[in-house]
């Protein structure tokens, strides 16, 4: 099991990375993947980062992210991905919502949607 880091890095430089190193003290083999937060008019699917990241990927990681809002900002979008991470077997960890889905366990966690940002 890997533990894969997402992040966005700001338009002025500023990344969410020094936000998530705590991913480096539970996990011995963490993985850092990014985009530039302009890429977020992308679905998080098609931004080059996170298509890296897919492809590594396997069955049991963790992807760790500083929000949920890096991997989507409305709804749907939020669904999709979430979907397809977890047809790959792929566990998410939100640090800001405090949400863990899709844990070892296999149960689903909801996600209180009313977190994002509304259109």
């Amino acid at each position: 099991m890997s533990a894969l880091v997402y992040f966005l890095v700001g338009s002025n430089g500023e990344e969410a990375m020094p936000r998530i190193k705590v991913a480096e003290e539970v996990a011995d083999d963490v993985h850092w993947f990014a985009d530039m937060e302009c890429l977020t008019a992308l679905v998080a699917l098609d931004r080059p980062g996170f298509g890296d990241l897919c492809k590594f990927a396997r069955r049991g990681d963790v992807l760790i992210v500083s929000t949920l809002e890096s991997l989507g900002t409305d709804r749907a979008e939020l669904i999709e991905v979430l979907q397809a991470l977890k047809r790959k077997g792929i566990a998410v960890s939100s640090l800001r919502e405090d949400l863990h889905l899709f844990g070892s366990a296999g149960a689903d966690i909801r996600v209180s949607f009313g977190l994002l940002k509304k259109d």
